[in-house]
């Protein structure tokens, strides 16, 4: 029985498909940018903006223990 090897990709097709994924990553930060456009237009439409990133902050206070343990090394 012979054991058929499966071929490596070539360079072409390595760069094709690094080109497809650049796109692809390049279409989903779009899509975060608009969501994000959208949730601010809402957020200024409601007049709550002040009121939402009160509400972040204290749901989600800054963790600035990463910096301090950077600043020790």
């Amino acid at each position: 029985m012979a054991i058929n090897k499966k071929n490596k990709p070539s360079l072409k097709e390595i760069v094709r498909l690094i080109g497809t994924l650049a796109v692809q990553i390049e279409q989903l930060k779009m899509q975060v940018w608009n969501g994000d456009r959208a949730l601010d237009l809402y957020l200024e439409m409601k007049e709550d903006k002040e009121k939402f990133k009160k509400f972040l902050e204290k749901k989600y206070p800054l963790d600035d223990t990463d910096s301090k343990k950077t600043e020790d090394k």
